[in-house]
């Protein structure tokens, strides 16, 4: 699964690429680190 994602994403160049996402698995104060000034979509 995780390689039929990689197939699709090679597919457009990484400047038309949008993230529109993210995915993070750690402890909640490591996560909030990671996070610190991130806007969430206007």
């Amino acid at each position: 699964m995780f390689d039929t994602k990689i197939a699709v994403f090679r597919q457009f160049s990484p400047k038309g690429a949008r993230v529109v996402g993210i995915a993070l698995r750690a402890e909640r104060k490591n996560v909030d680190k990671i996070t610190k000034g991130a806007r969430m979509h206007p």
